[in-house]
């Protein structure tokens, strides 16, 4: 796969619904997991921000997002290039990746 993008969506992405395969090639990635205890009465969010480089890092894939956080409820990825950007969740209707806004990038 080259990694001449910023962001690669499979064209088989918009037939099944789920935004799992789509994958980052550069730019800014902001990672928020919330994960309620199980008593409900306590949750805790986590907070990583990585910045990608298509010429030294390998690409990174929602997929890859989900296994690195496995106990969260909700995972909330904002991923930015200079003009142009996509906010993506897991959770929050379901087990699966959903894009839900878009964002006019970091510039």
């Amino acid at each position: 796969m080259e990694k001449d993008f910023v962001l690669y969506i499979p064209p088989e992405t918009f037939k099944k619904g789920d935004c799992s395969d789509i994958v980052f090639g550069s730019g800014i990635l902001e990672i928020m997991a919330e994960t309620i205890e199980p008593s409900g009465t306590a949750f805790t969010i986590t907070s990583e921000k990585r910045i990608i480089n298509e010429e030294y890092d390998e690409p990174v894939r929602l997929s890859d997002i989900r296994e690195k956080y496995p106990t969260a409820n909700m995972i909330t990825v904002i991923a930015e290039s200079a003009l142009q950007g996509w906010v993506f969740r897991f959770g929050n209707h379901g087990e699966f990746w959903e894009q839900i806004g878009n964002t006019a990038g970091y510039a």
